[in-house]
């Protein structure tokens, strides 16, 4: 499937020099720069490509109207022949670089001011069919090929298209709902939330899934069970904040009027500073490992 155009590749005859001009176009991000044979090139390149460099660079200034990528190739095994005497506008091949760029004028100006040769002043023209307005002018590099500098005025938005529906951006959402049994998940939520993850993975679609599930209807009527036969509730907590699970707990005895329910919270103190060291020595300290907790609810049930 195609996704649209990724890069533009441009043979230069020094890699340093056209480094250095095209970070004035804003290209400054290499995503890589590689020397070394390229096998495989040669019904492309109509040799045997022994070893050049190729790097490959990113705007920093991506924009609405799409980023752009340019690749420059420079052959080291062999030397690079001029561009073609007299070489026009439109003949085969790539005639051009097309820059889009903020305040165009003022960019051709600077580059001009530092010796850059000017193939086109700036101007103005109206294109159709959306009437879209666009300034543009042309440079050159430092090997000839024609740069064109074009900021299209008022299009910061994206191109116009006509009033109704724009499309859609397709992401693969699945949501447990915790007023339907607590956000129970069964065999009929778990084949959805499952279609949902291969269709997803099929069409490479981003998947979000937000759970509302509070541990399943099940999970929470034995919790409530298991309090109602024993009359003791022990939490530990390993934060030494009030409001935790703790707070979440008693707020259920409460709510299901459980009376006579005894609940223990064991974690930090809540009235000092906790001391500071690795967490299994503050907990071992505090007595929030296992046998620590251990011995606190033998010590309550005696």
């Amino acid at each position: 499937m195609m996704l649209g155009v990724d890069h533009i590749g441009v043979g230069v005859p020094d890699m340093d020099r056209a480094l250095a001009f095209y970070a004035e176009l804003g290209f400054r991000t290499v995503a890589f720069d590689y020397t070394g044979p390229l096998p495989g090139l040669e019904p492309v390149a109509g040799r045997e490509v022994g070893e050049a460099r190729v790097v490959v660079l990113r705007s920093e200034n991506p924009t609405k109207l799409g980023p752009g990528s340019l690749k420059l190739v420079q052959t080291l095994d062999a030397a690079v022949p001029p561009l073609p005497e007299g070489i026009g506008w439109g003949e085969p091949g790539i005639c051009e670089i097309c820059m889009h760029v903020k305040d165009q004028e003022a960019l051709h100006r600077r580059l001009v001011d530092g010796g850059v040769p000017s193939l086109m002043e700036p101007n103005e023209t109206v294109t159709t069919p959306n009437d879209a307005a666009c300034g543009l002018s042309y440079v050159a590099d430092p090997f000839g090929s024609k740069i064109e500098l074009i900021e299209w005025l008022g299009l910061q938005d994206g191109w116009p298209t006509p009033s109704g529906p724009q499309g859609v951006n397709h992401v693969a959402f699945g949501v447990t709902d915790s007023a339907f049994i607590m956000g129970s998940m069964g065999s009929v939520v778990g084949e959805k939330l499952t279609r949902t993850i291969e269709r997803a993975t099929t069409e490479q679609l981003p998947l979000i899934i937000i759970s509302g599930s509070g541990g399943g209807a099940r999970m929470h009527e034995g919790v409530l069970s298991l309090i109602e036969e024993s009359r003791n509730v022990f939490v530990a907590e390993e934060h030494n904040t009030r409001g935790g699970v703790a707070t979440a707990v008693a707020d259920t005895i409460v709510d299901n009027r459980m009376n006579g329910v005894k609940l223990v919270r064991i974690g930090f103190p809540s009235d000092e500073y906790s001391a500071i060291a690795a967490p299994y020595p503050l907990y071992q300290y505090y007595g929030l490992d296992a046998a620590g907790v251990a011995a606190r609810i033998r010590q309550e049930l005696r």
